[in-house]
């Protein structure tokens, strides 16, 4: 993590991006899909500037993870628990996120 706040923000290396991803070219595979989380506080599970950005690939989708979080205690101990969860699903095209449909289905 190459971010300035890393215990804000998640920055991969952009060298060390780079070398992943031609890797994975070079035995015949290609990146077909990329996701992260973003917080509640954050925002609402759009891309950042950042992750508009840093997108390489226009055919790459991007699925972002908006987590919230709840806390609350009783009388013996306190608990945060993960409550509304909200997965969105991009497309990032000459620096603009253009969200995708999807289906979620139990089996295949």
């Amino acid at each position: 993590n190459v971010a300035h706040h890393p215990r804000h923000r998640y920055v991969m290396d952009p060298e060390e991006q780079m070398v992943t991803w031609r890797a994975i070219e070079g035995t015949g595979h290609r990146v077909f899909a990329i996701y992260h989380s973003h917080t509640a506080d954050d925002d609402r599970g759009e891309p950042s500037p950042e992750d508009l950005r840093y997108a390489l690939d226009p055919d790459v989708w991007h699925l972002i993870v908006r987590m919230g979080r709840m806390s609350y205690a009783d009388d013996r101990q306190h608990f945060d628990v993960l409550h509304d969860v909200l997965f969105r699903l991009w497309k990032v095209v000459a620096g603009q996120g253009i969200e995708q449909p999807y289906t979620i289905v139990e089996k295949i």
